[in-house]
């Protein structure tokens, strides 16, 4: 089969590479029908050790079914399924598991490690039953403020309801969202670009009390979180990788009935065997 692998810093290669099999009995093997770019197979372009053998990318996407392990109850091969960031265990009713999925822990990021591949025809799932959503046949009207540079994609936010666009970037940036917050700030800031100039405009441009939110995986162990920066405000900083799993089935219906476009909030698609330079970040701000 075909996989995405990388060798090291903008070396990426399409590939031959074995076919995936059933490792465990809670596995299955699915083939891709559409696959998806998630930000963390990004992150490693600029900055991964180069490595001989290469690394495998890639762990979201829609598929068929082709084949289950014998402790696989729920699902069946021909299932169209999707397979969100994470594969997750699930545990009985009675479990003391608690999280975004009561019934659910969170296991491991991707596929196994002995044969996850990026965009191959037949990639395995661990954790078939608590990991891959079958398919079957939050009003916000406050104002909201995009910061982002390419027009592309601050287009598709003002097609997503955002008010306001804001490209500046640093203290400019911050200075143009406080004042049309009316100058305190906004109380909640989205960060998904996960890097440490986004987290620094972001604490920047939350009012006192606020909430930063930070999505998926940061890409710094070190980051403000002192007096001089949250505390002395009281401003709340959480975050984590994306709950995929416990909102797909909230949004499947809008989406088989085309009243939602996912593919939208994607990059046009093209052919190549060769990666493109990832896009400059970018923050979204709620007032």
């Amino acid at each position: 089969m075909k996989a995405t692998y990388m060798f090291g810093p903008g070396d990426v290669r399409i590939i031959e590479a074995h076919d995936p099999e059933l490792i465990d009995t809670t596995d299955a093997v699915v083939r891709i029908v559409r696959p998806c770019v998630c930000g963390s197979d990004l992150h490693p372009y600029h900055s991964m050790d180069s490595t001989p053998e290469g690394v495998s990318m890639g762990h979201v996407f829609i598929g068929v079914i082709e084949e289950i392990g014998s402790d696989v109850r729920t699902l069946t091969p021909g299932d169209l399924v999707i397979a969100p960031p994470s594969r997750t265990r699930t545990e009985p009713a009675n479990s003391a598991v608690t999280g975004p999925t009561p019934r659910a822990c969170t296991e491991v990021f991707g596929m196994h490690p002995e044969w996850a591949a990026a965009k191959p025809k037949l990639p395995g799932v661990p954790y078939a039953e608590g990991s891959l959503v079958k398919v079957p046949g939050v009003d916000e009207n406050e104002p909201s403020i995009l910061m982002g540079r390419h027009k592309s994609r601050t287009d598709l936010g003002i097609e997503f309801g955002a008010t306001d666009i804001v490209a500046e970037r640093g203290e400019d940036g911050i200075a143009k969202v406080r004042e049309l917050a009316g100058g305190h700030g906004v109380r909640k800031v989205l960060e998904a670009v996960r890097h440490l100039p986004a987290y620094e405009q972001a604490y920047g441009i939350v009012r006192p009390a606020g909430i930063v939110s930070r999505v998926d995986v940061p890409q710094c162990e070190e980051a403000p979180v002192g007096f001089g920066s949250l505390s002395a405000v009281n401003i709340t900083l959480t975050g984590g990788p994306a709950p995929v799993r416990s909102y797909v089935e909230q949004r499947m219906p809008p989406i088989l009935d085309a009243t939602m476009n996912p593919a939208k909030s994607s990059t046009a698609p093209s052919v190549s065997t060769r990666s493109r330079t990832p896009t400059a970040p970018w923050t979204t701000a709620k007032p």
